[in-house]
């Protein structure tokens, strides 16, 4: 990310012209680094002991931002390229589409049954080490 990120950023710096698209993508990009940043960051044990449970519960939920933020990103990065025809381009594009939609629905499907068999969330995070429920 950061090489990239470095490589656009000079180019923004330098004047270069870039597709609106490409800019959108950009900004999107940026957001990703922010939203990976935070939710690495409360991966870590000693962070998690810091915050209560239900926090970072509600922290984590952004992690679905996240993974719609990837696919849109990625779709605005190749979406020109195959909307113009360009067959590794439109490759691209329908592969990443049937993952991010399996995803989706196998994620659905799996809350579904979480709340099928009654999951308590608290339950879920207790051996996270959390210093309150």
């Amino acid at each position: 990310m950061g090489i990239y990120l470095a490589m656009y950023l000079r180019r923004v710096v330098e004047g270069s012209a870039f597709a609106s698209s490409t800019m959108v993508a950009l900004v999107v990009a940026v957001v990703l680094l922010v939203l990976v940043v935070v939710l690495g960051a409360t991966s870590f044990r000693w962070v998690k002991r810091k915050m209560k449970a239900s926090s970072w519960l509600a922290l984590q939920r952004l992690a679905y931002v996240f993974y719609g933020l990837v696919y849109a990103h990625l779709m605005f990065m190749i979406g020109p390229s195959a909307f113009a025809g360009a067959q590794p381009a439109l490759t691209n594009a329908v592969v990443y589409t049937v993952l991010f939609a399996v995803y989706a629905f196998a994620r659905v499907w799996r809350a579904a049954a979480d709340r099928r068999e009654r999951v308590k969330r608290v339950d879920t995070v207790r051996d996270q080490g959390f210093a309150e429920v």
